[in-house]
């Protein structure tokens, strides 16, 4: 295992910043589970930054095959706080290649498009909870529109439990993508004050579902709507918080089996 030097921390730490991570195409990676989902997924694995004691948590045929690799890096506990951006980490971190197709609006676009729009999810933790559930529905392409997140947040890679590295697409869209997209897909947004309720709708192949924030609702993407559905309930508290929602209405979608 190798020694992990100052100047070597100080360019990691940078990756805190999405700037940095769009420049370089690199993101960290916090935590076990998420490293088991790296390991598994097509995305290339540069380096694993690791304390003794979380080196002792390493399940032998995963620590061995980064032996091999010569991947291995040692770091400090407070050095560990400081890379997972969290007050207490597991004490692991890997830094990882993000795949150029990610985050391309071409290769989306050859991949008949988008099955899920998230439109000004700023909160990291509302992004990854929303795309673990569509892992969990088998939706993989994803566009993001407004002031979303960034899905190599180290926050938005905990919350979804390392679900992003199951995404094939998670493309940032803008008006004329928007605008390009409704020739070909009804866009389909949740609306608490929208007149047709979800359970008395029926999905059409191609229907995209679109989010917006529970604080700010659905910004730029609403002129582009094809139809707003409100979740039936019984209305005791103002809203639910996205992730909810999404989760019933991506459940409804999945039981019609109208999803491409």
């Amino acid at each position: 295992m190798h020694d992990t030097s100052r100047s070597q921390l100080k360019s990691l730490l940078e990756l805190h910043h999405s700037r940095t991570r769009r420049e370089l195409a690199l993101v960290l990676v916090p935590g076990f589970k998420c490293l088991d989902e790296l390991l598994l997924s097509r995305w290339p694995l540069r380096e694993v930054y690791l304390t003794d004691s979380a080196a002792e948590r390493l399940p032998a045929p995963v620590l061995r095959r980064l032996q091999r690799d010569d991947l291995l890096w040692r770091i400090h506990e407070s050095d560990a706080v400081k890379l997972a951006a969290q007050p207490a980490p597991e004490g692991i971190i890997a830094l990882a290649e993000c795949p150029a197709e990610l985050e391309s609006r071409d290769a989306l676009m050859a991949a008949q498009g988008p099955q899920l729009l998230l439109d000004g999810l700023a909160d990291p933790g509302n992004l990854g909870s929303v795309i673990r559930t569509a892992a969990w529905f088998g939706i993989r392409r994803i566009g993001l529109v407004g002031a979303c997140a960034d899905v190599g947040n180290t926050k938005v890679l905990r919350a979804s439990m390392g679900a992003v590295f199951r995404l094939s697409h998670a493309v940032r869209l803008d008006e004329e993508d928007l605008a390009d997209l409704v020739g070909s897909h009804r866009l389909i947004g949740l609306d608490g004050a929208a007149s047709t309720s979800l359970d008395q709708f029926h999905f059409q192949p191609g229907d995209v579902l679109v989010m917006g924030s529970e604080s700010h609702g659905l910004g730029d993407s609403r002129p582009h709507l094809g139809l707003s559905l409100a979740i039936p309930g019984a209305g005791s508290v103002e809203s639910l918080n996205v992730g909810h929602a999404f989760a019933v209405a991506a459940w409804e979608q999945f039981r019609q089996g109208s999803r491409d």
